[in-house]
């Protein structure tokens, strides 16, 4: 009898499948710094991009959510006109 187990990704291609697949066909509605409102116990504040679907990605410093994180852009044929989003701080705001 033939096997019929699918064979498993390693966990970076499968996570990048999973959020191509998620995140492809997205329109960005916009992109602003969280209010110290919705940064309540972080230090540090990221940029939010939300989308017109209603999604919004929120970087953060770890997986468990401890802080906010910064962002890289990167173009591999151009130098683009801003190299990233960092956090401010809380007293920033």
């Amino acid at each position: 009898m033939a096997s019929t187990t699918k064979k498993e990704l390693p966990k970076n291609l499968e996570w990048s499948k999973k959020l191509h697949k998620f995140l492809k066909g997205k329109t960005v509605k916009g992109a602003r710094y969280m209010s110290k409102t919705e940064a309540e116990g972080w230090y540090k504040i990221p940029l939010v991009i939300e989308f017109t679907d209603g999604t919004t990605i929120i970087p953060m410093a770890d997986d468990e959510g401890n802080d906010g994180g910064a962002l890289e852009f990167y173009h591999p044929d151009k130098e683009l006109e801003e190299s990233g989003a960092p956090t401010l701080r809380i007293t920033d705001l």
